[in-house]
């Protein structure tokens, strides 16, 4: 016989009486979540990495976390990158190879790409092959808490004419990027009038790049070519990780 005075055993909890007990919140989707932080990334055909102070004031006003920049005008040894190293932001960088004969000049260094990253991503450079002909570009992996994707900066320099040794060596690179398995991210300026839809080097990239399952992600005009034409691109595959 149990006695109406006794705490029933649905009150009990390992001998403590449940008024004792602090409830813990279980949280059933844990598992289901998506896991990371949103990372923003942005394009600059910046024409020199030596306005640095510009360039972080880029970073901050527009809440960045990655810039992807061409016609940087840099070597590998520039004070603009070390500058920039020593601000606590990274680095991944190709200078465009001067000739034998100017390895020494102080002149301007034309051309250049380089993805720079903000204090928390983690960048390493990415080999995608021989570097082509008619264009210049740098890759590599960014990471941030569990997200990774493949960053690649391309730039086709405006004063040589589109050719099909272009369009052929990009696929290559194209080739190579489909191999892996992250996200890819392509941005540059190729210096093609994507404006004008029915131009049949416009057609045939949007061919090439749709092709390998890439989607335009840039929105109106460049910002610093408000009145000219758009040349640049922000392309990106699988992008779900970074949002």
């Amino acid at each position: 016989m149990v006695s109406g005075n006794r705490p029933s055993a649905r009150r009990r909890v390992y001998g403590s009486y449940r008024r004792h007990v602090v409830p813990v919140p279980v949280i059933a989707r844990r598992h289901t979540q998506q896991i990371g932080r949103n990372v923003v990334f942005g394009s600059m055909n910046v024409k020199s990495l030596s306005k640095a102070d510009e360039l972080l004031l880029e970073f901050r006003d527009r809440s960045l976390n990655v810039m992807l920049l061409c016609e940087t005008w840099h070597d590998s040894d520039s004070v603009s990158v070390r500058r920039l190293r020593a601000d606590g932001y990274r680095v991944v960088e190709r200078a465009r190879p001067r000739p034998r004969r100017a390895e020494a000049s102080l002149g301007v260094n034309h051309g250049g790409v380089a993805i720079v990253a903000a204090a928390g991503i983690q960048l390493t450079a990415v080999d995608v092959g021989p570097q082509p002909t008619t264009f210049e570009c740098v890759a590599a992996r960014v990471s941030s808490v569990t997200s990774t994707c493949i960053a690649v900066v391309v730039y086709r320099p405006g004063s040589s004419p589109v050719t099909a040794a272009f369009f052929t060596e990009l696929a290559d690179v194209l080739d190579r990027l489909s191999t892996f398995v992250d996200p890819v991210v392509l941005a540059g300026d190729v210096n093609i009038r994507l404006e004008r839809a029915t131009d049949p080097r416009t057609v045939e990239f949007c061919d090439l790049v749709t092709s390998y399952g890439l989607v335009q992600r840039a929105r109106g005009m460049p910002v610093q070519h408000q009145l000219s034409q758009r040349r640049t691109i922000a392309l990106c595959h699988r992008l779900t990780c970074f949002r």
